[in-house]
């Protein structure tokens, strides 16, 4: 089962060829890469991304383990059909993306992709955190730590009726299926700092030994 754990309850459907797995806490989502590897989160415009004079603020969080070193797809993201939205991926298994293998993808149609950071090519779990603030300071964190920063064009992230898709891109249909495990899938309209971020790693690891 996934479920929106926020107050919002977005009602969230799941793809018949998503399984659960052993995630990092409790279950956690594996996707096969199929067309039918996907969670739908609606598209409530509470999953569009913060908007602080004009200047779009977010995070977007997940543990991620690919199936293969080079396991690449969409992570999770609310593309809009127009101006507008987001798309959170890994690898270069995306239409006019020039990341590689081991990049970390960001795309926002105003600004295009962003390929910045070096993801693990392994099969372990990995947390990784994306967060865009006011500055337009665009920063990928892996398990806690900082790994790579680039300054994106601004531009509005709101996606309007867009769905909020976990494992796939949804435009009128399913591209860029993930082939791996997502757990604790996470989306915020305001941008983590570097300490929250973690702080939040190192009790996720550890959650009966360590205090903030």
């Amino acid at each position: 089962t996934a479920k929106d754990s926020t107050g919002v309850n977005n009602a969230v459907t799941i793809g018949s060829t998503v399984t659960q797995t052993t995630g990092k806490i409790d279950g956690s989502g594996s996707f096969d890469g199929s067309t039918n590897a996907y969670i739908n989160a609606g598209t409530s415009t509470s999953l569009d991304a913060g908007d602080l004079n004009a200047k779009p603020t977010i995070t977007l969080q997940s543990w991620v383990k690919r199936n293969t070193s080079s396991a690449a797809g969409t992570l999770m993201g609310k593309p809009a059909t127009s101006v507008g939205g987001y798309l959170l991926y890994l690898g270069n298994n995306m239409g006019g993306s020039s990341c590689t293998v081991n990049q970390i993808g960001f795309f926002e149609s105003g600004m295009g992709n962003k390929c910045l950071g070096s993801f693990p090519a392994d099969t372990n779990l990995h947390k990784l955190d994306v967060t865009d603030d006011s500055g337009g300071l665009l920063s990928v964190y892996i398990d806690g730590s900082l790994n790579a920063t680039t300054s994106p064009y601004f531009d509005t992230y709101t996606a309007g009726s867009a769905v909020f898709g976990i494992g796939y891109y949804f435009q009128n249909t399913a591209y860029y299926q993930w082939t791996g495990v997502l757990d604790e899938v996470r989306m915020s309209n305001s941008a983590r700092s570097a300490d929250w971020i973690k702080t939040e790693y190192n009790n996720q690891c550890s959650p009966s030994t360590f205090y903030a």
